[in-house]
């Protein structure tokens, strides 16, 4: 049976979920939403990379696109954008009829902006009969579901790291590499994006909480405070110039307790640069490395290493070092679609089996 797509936005993620969907045998593309005029008549194919055309469109007529029949939408904008206006779009393909896999939140615990929202959410599924999925790598993949099924090999869990270092020095994305990241900023211009409700702050809420739901432990208030590394040297990037003094990465940091606690039960840090070889930079072997720590009855560490190939000498198609961490992105939202059309109607996040769960909540 043809399952019928619409992709929605087609940037670093968007472009990679574009592709595999064209390409996959049992998937018909029906439909393509692009943010920027200049993409809008441009053909399906020519936006996932040159591929042969699709005679799919590109429109940015939103309401065109929701009357559409389709089964589901592969939901990839850019995750800063205003929260009301992905809302927006969301819950009315929600309410026509329409599955929805999203690459972005605040669709994995809701209820912390405030149960109301959660309950929009809900209703809008419930009209449609439709359900909606957060999926990514990271959201998604590393810190709740990882996370969680790694704790499998413990008989107890006293403190849970996870971390995401980013070399970003190859990433085309002007809008994610300067506003959201601040890369190329004077530091007293730099936005953390971490005050309450702020991108950052958020999205790891609603990651780190939903890891603690997968276990069993309720936890108190998320904490963050970050670190900036400024450009020892003038250099260029795909983006443009980065002038010694300014900001080419930071390091994020996020912690929570179990509530009731003081001493933090878990913490995260999100790490990234432009400037690989600063010396306040961890080493990377690869583009991007992704870890785990588990402290506990047994303790583990398990760390993941992306980029578009693990072969120094293969020729990756159209990839840059920066793609393997897209593509990866794009991938656990892609993998989604079937477990979205399965799920039943209303918010759904996939399950843990088998992971440790803490004998109190408190």
């Amino acid at each position: 049976m043809t399952i019928r797509v619409i992709q929605w936005a087609t940037g670093a993620v968007g472009s990679t979920t574009l592709k595999a969907i064209i390409e996959h045998p049992d998937l018909e593309l029906v439909g393509v939403w692009v943010h920027t005029p200049e993409k809008v008549g441009k053909d399906a194919g020519e936006l996932a990379g040159g591929l042969p055309p699709t005679g799919v469109l590109a429109t940015n007529d939103r309401d065109a696109l929701i009357a559409l029949d389709a089964d589901v939408v592969v939901h990839c904008p850019a995750g800063q954008g205003p929260i009301e206006e992905r809302d927006r779009d969301v819950f009315d393909l929600l309410r026509s009829g329409k599955n929805v896999v999203s690459s972005t939140g605040p669709y994995f615990v809701p209820e912390l902006r405030s149960p109301e929202y959660a309950q929009r959410i809900e209703d809008a599924c419930r009209e449609g009969g439709t359900t909606l999925m957060s999926a990514g790598a990271n959201p998604d993949v590393v810190v709740p579901w990882l996370g969680a099924a790694l704790t499998r090999m413990s008989l107890d869990v006293d403190h849970i790291y996870l971390a995401e270092i980013d070399d970003f020095s190859p990433n085309p994305n002007l809008n994610m590499m300067v506003e959201l990241l601040g890369l190329g900023k004077p530091a007293d211009e730099f936005e953390p994006w971490m005050e309450e409700g702020g991108y950052f702050q958020q999205s790891v809420a609603e990651w780190l909480h939903l890891l603690a739901r997968n276990i069993g432990v309720e936890l108190d208030k998320v904490e963050g405070s970050f670190e900036l590394f400024l450009a020892t040297r003038d250099f260029e990037i795909p983006v443009g110039k980065i002038n010694k003094g300014t900001v080419c990465g930071a390091a994020f940091k996020w912690s929570a307790a179990r509530f009731g606690e003081t001493r933090p039960f878990m913490d995260f840090e999100f790490i990234y640069t432009v400037q690989r070889d600063h010396p306040d930079f961890p080493g990377l072997p690869l583009e991007v490395r992704l870890v785990v720590e588990i402290e506990g009855s047994p303790s583990s560490r398990t760390t993941v290493d992306l980029a578009p190939s693990l072969d120094p000498n293969a020729a990756v198609p159209g990839a840059s070092l920066a793609s393997g961490v897209f593509q990866t992105a794009g991938a656990s939202v892609f993998n989604c679609i079937p477990v979205v059309l399965e799920a039943p109607p209303g918010l759904f996040t996939m399950p843990v089996p088998g992971a440790w769960q803490s004998r109190s909540t408190k």
